[in-house]
Order: structure tokens, then sequence, then C-alpha cells
């Protein structure tokens, strides 16, 4: 919930999809399809005309701090994945964010979602609320929902949640307690509740899927937007309940975050799109990857392996994440690729400026699109010869008319996180059935 940079949503246009029971009950493989939209793109319901926003809602102070909160609950996090009930930080901005629309119970009802790849329980606000924060949109009631199902306390369901994160009331009934580590709060029933999704007028229903409805929640931005649309490979995640035991897989592609009219996809189950560089992921709660070096230009940084290595607490290495704006580096990686970044700005003539929106990012005179022409690649180079290729729209971020920052940040301690401003304009596959990722640069649009 609260803070984090850029929390990707997604607006859900639903393609394909074969249904039948989650995984939690059943084992038959499905495969859905969806498309991603930007908020501020005219397809957006949230559209919004004055253009002029855009620097302020995309770009301003608000933006790193989202995103140092980001940082500070997936460090935490991976410290103690399982048995602390402070589970993870997001805020959802305006600005470079995708929609989720979904739809829930019967009759359907719409709910708007956050895609994360960093949480392991879906869930949205249900009424009746004991306390719901004030959300702009209708909020879902679970009474006037015929297919709503609470599970037991002695539900095999109910056990799927960490003990430090489930209760039981005076019924018997599962309760589900997520704390975020800025205050934020969601709790209710662990429910069970059929899914509808709806594209170009074809309907599929998907029956018996386990969600959090939450009652009792605490949210310091009101907006339309009612929950999480968790991706991480927990038993409680949409990935492992839609997708069947033998096709846990899924990929999703964000196309360009600095045009709002981009369109984007996640497909999850049979016929993800699973193509490209291949690299060995490890899942370990979060989505781990093995980073060699990084470069820019034709020139390696030559850092030194520790500075990418988990240790054997089991703290470091690198993650990539789906809620994360900025790509947050050790100081050992850190350094030296603003160091080779600033040499080569140097040579575009770009001056060092202070940060507008918060002193501590590093920023440049000018505008990337008019003065960044031709600007060397930024490469990172992971395990398997695989190569994301990071243009200047991905190195870069504009956070005024005249102002451009890093869109790297030094990390408080010594996690890496791969952000979703280096993943656009890539559709990212995760196998994890073989333990594979795979990302290739593409037109989303064609997948």
């Amino acid at each position: 919930m609260a803070v984090a940079l850029h929390a990707l949503f997604i607006f859900i246009s639903f393609i394909s999809l074969a249904c039948g029971r989650h995984t939690i009950a059943a084992t038959n493989p499905r495969r859905f399809a969806t498309k991603l939209i930007h908020r501020n793109s005219p397809l957006s319901p949230f559209y919004k005309h004055n253009a002029s926003s855009y620097y302020k809602d995309a770009n301003g102070d608000v933006v790193l701090k989202n995103s140092l909160s980001r940082y500070a609950y997936l460090s935490a996090k991976q410290r103690n994945p399982y048995s602390s009930n402070k589970i993870r930080t997001t805020q959802f901005p305006d600005g470079n964010v995708f929609l989720a629309k979904l739809s829930i119970g019967t009759p359907p009802f719409d709910v708007y979602a956050v895609m994360d790849t960093g949480s392991d329980v879906f869930w949205i606000q249900c009424k009746p609320c004991e306390d719901c924060y004030s959300q702009i949109d209708p909020i879902y009631d679970r009474t006037k929902s015929s297919t709503y199902v609470p599970f037991s306390c002695n539900s095999s369901t109910c056990s799927f949640l960490p003990e430090a994160r489930r209760d039981c009331d005076r019924d018997n009934k599962c309760l589900y307690h997520l704390q975020y580590d800025d205050g934020d709060t969601s709790s209710g029933y662990l429910a069970s509740e059929v899914l509808t999704f709806n594209s170009s007028g074809s309907i599929s229903k998907i029956p018996d899927v386990a969600f959090g409805c939450g009652v009792r929640n605490t949210h310091k931005i009101h907006d339309h937007e009612a929950g999480i649309l968790s991706l991480s490979d927990g038993d409680l995640s949409l990935v492992n309940q839609l997708a069947g035991p033998e096709k846990r897989k899924f990929s999703y592609c964000f196309g360009n975050l600095t045009d709002p009219t981009t369109e984007g996809n996640l497909i999850i189950g049979e016929g993800s799109y699973i193509a490209g560089d291949e690299t060995p992921l490890e899942r370990d709660y979060f989505f781990y990857l093995t980073l060699i070096d990084i470069s820019v230009g034709d020139k390696r940084l030559q850092i030194p392996p520790i500075y990418f290595e988990r240790k054997p607490s089991r703290v470091g290495g690198v993650i990539i994440d789906s809620g994360t704006t900025l790509t947050y580096l050790s100081s050992g990686a850190y350094l030296p690729l603003e160091a080779g970044l600033k040499e080569q700005l140097e040579i575009f003539q770009r001056k060092l400026v202070q940060d507008p929106t918060f002193d501590r990012r590093t920023c440049f005179e000018g505008r990337i699109g008019r003065d960044l022409a031709g600007f060397p690649l930024v490469t990172f180079h992971f395990q398997g010869d695989a190569d994301l290729v990071l243009e200047k729209w991905s190195q870069f971020q504009q956070v005024s008319e005249e102002v451009f920052c890093l869109a790297f940040y030094m990390s408080p301690d010594e996690l890496n996180v791969i952000g979703n401003m280096a993943q656009q304009s890539y559709n990212f596959g995760f196998d994890l059935v073989n333990n594979v990722l795979t990302f290739e640069d593409i037109d989303c649009s064609i997948i």
C-alpha cells in the first residue's frame, strides 16, 4: 500500500481465458491475457485532460519518496519473508502507472487493483466495512454476491497464510492480517469468489478464486484503487491459482512508460510469452537474478561480483520487481555507473543541477528527448549471456520541464532492485516451472 514509486497498475481487458477451479482446489491448467493501459491514456477511465499535470503527477517529489518506501519494504521483507506480518509497502500515485480492472462476485462487480510481483495475497476492500478507507469508486459488497464463500479456519487454504498473518473469528472463519511498513493495513476474511473477465463481449468466469476480503483497511492515499493483484510465487498468488502447477508461467510487457498512449499486456499460464534472452531465476519469495556486470556504452564497469551476490545471511542480491520505478544498486555498483553516466553527460554538455524534488538525486539541466539524441546505451549483463539494454528513456527520468535525473538510485543497504523504468519496452517471461526469466525488446502490441 502506501508509498512505492509508481507501483504499476493494470487496467485489465481480458483477451483470452480457459476456466476452471483455482490450483488450491484443482490442477487444470488455464491461461488468460490482459491489456495494460497507461492511466493517462485516453482509453483509461481516469484520463486527465490537463496535460500540464504530467510532470507533477509522474515525476515529482512523491516519486522518490514512494520508491524509497517500496525499497524499505523489499529490504525488510527479504530479511524476514514469512514470519513477519509486515509484508509490503506501495502507493497508488497519479502518473506513469497502469490500472487493473477486474470483476468479482455474482453479479460481477468491477474493481481496480495493483499488479504486484512482490505480493502474495490477492485482496480487495469489502463491504460491509468495519473500517475502510475512503475509496472513490463503489466498494464490492460481499453480502450482495451469491458466490462469496468464506474459508473456515481448519481449511487447507487458510493454512497457506503464515501463522503471524492469520486468525479465527468466533464463527471459525479464517481471517488474514496484513500490516505495511508505513502503518497502512488490510485485514478481513479469506474467502473464495468468482472472477469475471470481459473481452470484446466474450465473458469468461473463474470460480473459487481465493482472495482477501478486506473489511478493516487503512490507506493514506484515497483513490479509485481497491486492492492488490498478486503475482508472486506464494500459494495464494493469482499465478498459482490460475495457471495450474504444471503451467506456472506468466509474462508482462509494459511498453513505453513515457508515452501515455502506450499499451502493454499480462499473460498468465499457457501461452505466456517466454522468449528472448534467458537467465536463471531463483524464487525465494521474490524473484532473484544473477547480475554479472554493467556497461556504459562499450565500456564494462568491472563491478566486483560481491556487490550483486546474496550473502550467507540471505540479504543482498538482485531482484526484479514490478512495483518499484527506479533501479536500486548497492554503492559498489551505483557509484561506478553514476561516474560513467556523468562522464558521458559532460560530452553532451549537460550541466549538473540540484534535484528540484529531492536533494539526493543526481540531476542535469535539459530534456531527455531534445538533448540526449544518440546517448550511449547502458547494458545490464546477466548470467547466461542475457543482456538487458537500456536506452535513454530507461536511464533518466524527466522531473520537470528542463531537469532530468538518473533513473538509478544508491541502495540504502545491499539489496539491488531492477525497477520498472528499466523494464519498459521489454517483455518479461517468468517460467516458474523451469526457473528461468526471459526478456525481449519488443512491441508489446504484437504479443
